[in-house]
């Protein structure tokens, strides 16, 4: 249509990005993933000049808010500033926390701000004095969104765990009371989850709209409390964002579908449709004038002007069909007449790429006024009549391809050796039944695996090797539903849950149930010298994800973001913010982090890792796990040498090449699963528990089966291979034993060096990788590729087997090449300690060599020298 036009911005870098009017609507402000604000002017003479940008704190912003006097903005820091709406300048700090905060309001006088964070509490903070802030405490997990309704009286508020809250916050009460709770109005969400303004109230503050759960959007009335309407059938996914018009009864919805919708709140009836090519993660109404912006994750910021197309008088009582009706019910008509005029219809049928579905307001055009109860609001019928015959060569015109749908879906917490349920009954749902059991760990050390039992469960504890250990089981009353097994103990985490002991009273909306809250549990392997087993609760809507031992501490992963520490004592040693954790595994005193930073998009997951060092605390390496394309991470651990390790959905098992050598570390595949299963010519899948040197210790999986099974199934290995070139071939087959030996090897010596351990095992390593390239060395000569044997003899570590080289070149006749392998022993072995004082015969005669290290040795010796002193660390006894 010639009156609707959509302004592009390109307001910040791609990622989460909100925007908020001043209340004059002459400008708005913007935050995004760039750590700046930006405000931008909102006249059509101004829209397109440079913006104003504040710089003040770091980390990406997530969230502002305006009214007449101020703005506000905060993000993932925690750290929340107040900034004059007149001047555009930054006033001073108002409130830090410690995660990430993810929604701010301004009450009706702008004397107070609500700030939201990932914990279950709701702050409101006094702009003339920060000190004194109120915390508002019901939600049982982070809160999404807050908003003040018009009147000043009431707090909305949407929790992760799915719960709506009205608080009532007037004057007369000593403090925020919460006067209805709706349980479970929306599906629980992560912290991390496009859902931060989804709540809204009408202009009058008779009514507020949330999300449902299909998709739809409730409108609730204000004095009973009671459902009023339900805006649903045209997303096709969760509503994540929506805004009331503040000039007229409109509602504007936008979902992970890249729909954007304007409802006629007084019909319940889609207006109009729009769409676009990535999520919002905003919308917001100009308090002043019927224009809708949009904020998405490519960092743009969008405006449409006239978007709405209601008459703004609309705001009657409710009735039976629609929510609203007319006071001036040929408000309508002369709208819908004035916006289908012929100029229009002309402009419209020329403009193709118009992202507005000019179907669907076609086929609601005939839905604005429902006439259910005979009052005379559908007059006119000749006129309309008239301009639906203009209508009609619309009508015929195929609907504008939509944008391609975007999942996304994050990805799945991963526990190393973790089975679901094994179903003795058949039954299929995820709910156990007494005597299902699952393996809860299956490492290298041992197996846990629990049996429910209703009431409780049983958890057996079972050892490879029981010369140091006994099995040995416990009834577990919490249904501990993740472990992990270290040479020292076993950590287990529960769910939190209602508490059974209490009892079941039909208690009001507002009354909370009591519940256990989700703990971590120890139990050391060995019980003397007073080592005993303890239990530490979490905080109240605090939920363990993931747990890993090592020889030093227990690790713990929390629905709120943190990483918590404990000591094998229990003693809490560190605690830090790590945003999105997929899993963790532990050794010796070795920690893996795998975590998401960014928000996965149709199946596609970008994944980061953490290695530490849980007894000093450093961090040791930071990177990227190898998933590509559409692969996920199914396992991760250490091998036997204290390598990380992980595998992904394709069955390929990567090794962290040079972990300690900080920015150079490289993800190196060693195992390639189904090119193993068709070199054994077999149908079958490789479930990792373990990494040896030459081995991968695993279960194998057969037919339909994606889990081990009960009893407990065999141990296999599979030998590593990596995938590498010509393998059909003895070369290649040479080539890969050798690069596979030498990246281990390389490892292998780090840590020798660092343990301060035997430099024989070093030289031991050294002559296997020897004997590998002599025989590549034969193969060559064989061929005569002299360059290749030149290569190779240069990889040799020791003047004998240099000699031994030159002796497979004179025994081919190849007295040219033997001297320039001569020549290479020359330059790197001077120095007759290094071989014992030897002389050899060559072909042609006697030489005595007197060698000396090269530089490239010296060089060695001194990284790693260094290497010993940065990443020097305790070892377990």
């Amino acid at each position: 249509m010639s009156n609707l036009d959509i302004v592009p911005r390109d307001a910040h870098d791609p990622g989460y990005t909100s925007l908020a009017y001043k209340a004059d609507g002459s400008e708005f402000v913007s935050v995004g993933s760039d750590s700046t604000i930006r405000i931008f002017k909102t006249s059509p003479e101004e829209r397109y000049g440079d913006p104003i940008e504040i710089n003040y704190i770091s980390g990406n912003l997530e969230t502002v808010v305006a009214n007449k006097d101020h703005f506000a903005a905060s993000g993932e820091k925690g750290q929340v500033i107040l900034g004059d709406a007149k001047t555009n300048k930054i006033l001073k700090p108002l409130f830090r926390s410690t995660v990430p905060v993810r929604c701010l309001a301004f009450n009706v006088s702008g004397t107070k701000l609500a700030v939201a964070t990932d914990e279950n509490a709701i702050r409101m903070v006094l702009l003339t004095d920060i000190s004194r802030t109120v915390n508002i405490r019901g939600h049982t997990k982070g809160v999404k969104c807050i908003i003040f309704d018009p009147r000043g009286t009431l707090l909305l508020s949407l929790g992760c765990e799915g719960d709506l809250r009205v608080w009532d916050i007037s004057p007369e009460t000593s403090e925020p009371k919460c006067i209805k709770h709706y349980p479970g109005a929306v599906k629980p969400t992560h912290e991390d989850d496009t859902m931060n303004g989804i709540l809204a109230w009408s202009l009058d503050g008779s009514y507020f709209a949330a999300p449902g759960k299909d998709c739809d959007v409730i409108i609730y009335e204000r004095t009973t409390w009671k459902q009023k309407g339900v805006l649903s059938g045209a997303h096709v996914e969760p509503v994540t964002c929506l805004t009331w018009s503040k000039v007229g009864d409109c509602i504007a919805t936008s979902s992970a579908d890249c729909q954007i919708i304007i409802w006629d709140v007084s019909t319940l009836k889609v207006i109009t449709k729009y769409t676009v090519s990535m999520e919002p993660s905003c919308l917001e109404w100009s308090p002043t004038k019927n224009e809708l912006s949009l904020a998405d994750k490519y960092g743009q910021v969008l405006t449409v002007d006239n978007a709405g197309t209601v008459n703004p008088n609309i705001r009657g009582p409710p009735k039976k069909n629609g929510l609203f009706v007319s006071e001036n019910p040929t408000g309508i008509e002369e709208a819908l007449e004035k916006l289908f005029n012929d100029d229009d219809v002309a402009d419209d049928d020329d403009n193709d790429n118009d992202d507005i579905d000019m179907m669907d307001l076609l086929d609601t055009a005939d839905d604005f006024v429902v006439d259910d109860d005979g009052a005379g609001y559908t007059e006119h019928n000749a006129e309309k009549e008239m301009v639906q015959k203009k209508l009609e060569p619309l009508r015929k015109r195929p609907e504008a391809p939509r944008a391609p749908r975007v999942d996304f879906t994050p990805h799945p917490i991963v526990h190393p050796g973790e089975t679901p349920f094994h179903k003795t009954s058949g039954n299929k749902d995820n709910v156990p039944e007494v005597g299902d059991r699952r393996y809860l760990a299956f490492d290298m050390f041992g197996v846990i695996y629990t049996i429910f039992h209703g009431a409780y469960s049983i958890v057996n504890v079972e050892f490879h090797d029981l010369t140091d250990h006994k099995n040995f089981h416990f009834r577990d009353f919490d249904h501990h539903h993740i472990a992990a097994l270290g040479r020292k103990g076993a950590a287990f985490g529960s769910k939190s849950r209602k508490d059974e002991k209490e009892d079941d009273d039909d208690e009001e909306d507002n009354d909370e149930e009591k519940r256990v809250p989700s703990t971590v549990h120890y139990r050391p392997l060995d019980k003397g010298a007073n080592r005993l087993e303890w239990t530490v609760p979490l905080p109240d809507g605090e939920e363990i994800e993931t747990v890993a031992i090592n020889d030093f501490s227990v690790i713990a992963t929390t629905t709120a973001g943190f990483v918590r520490i404990f000591s094998l004592s229990g003693t809490q040693t560190h605690l830090f913010h790590l945003k999105q954790v997929v899993s963790s595994v532990a050794s010796a005193d070795m920690l893996m982090l795998m975590h998401s930073p960014n928000q996965s998009a149709n199946n596609i997951h970008h994944i980061e890792y953490r290695l530490m060092n849980t007894d000093t605390f450093e961090t040791i390496q930071v990177g990227s796990l190898p998933l590509n394309s559409k692969k996920k991470l199914t396992w991760a651990g250490f091998s036997e040498n204290l390598q990380p390790a992980v595998c992904d959905s394709a069955g390929v098992v990567f090794i962290l090449h040079q972990p300690r050598r900080l920015g150079q570390a490289l993800w190196v595949p060693v195992f390639d699963g189904p090119a193993t299963a068709v070199r054994r010519e077999r149908t079958e899948r490789y479930w990792p528990i373990g990494l040896l040197k030459e081995e991968l210790m695993c279960l194998i999986l057969r037919g339909k089966n994606m889990f081990p099974y009960f009893p407990r199934p065999q141990v296999n290995s599979a030998e590593l291979m990596m995938p590498t070139t010509q393998l059909d071939t003895e070369t290649g087959r040479l080539e890969e034993k050798f690069l596979r030996t030498k990246i281990i090897a390389t490892h292998e010596k780090e840590e020798i060096i660092l343990d301060g351990g035997d430099e024989n095992a070093i030289k031991k390593m050294d002559l296997e990788m020897d004997k590998t390239l002599l025989q590549l060395i034969q193969l060559a000569c064989k061929a005569e590729k002299h360059d290749r044997v030149l290569d190779l003899s240069s990889a040799l570590s020791s003047a004998r087997s240099i000699d031994a080289a030159i002796k497979i070149a004179s025994h081919f006749n190849l007295s040219r090449l033997a001297e320039h392998i001569t020549r290479i022993k020359e330059s790197k072995f001077m120095d007759d300690s290094m071989f014992d004082g030897f002389s050899m015969q060559a072909h042609h005669g006697t030489q005595s060599f007197s060698t000396k290290r090269s530089s490239r040795d010296v060089d060695d010796d001194m990284h790693s020298s260094s290497s010993q002193a940065f990443h020097k660390r305790t070892r377990p006894m």
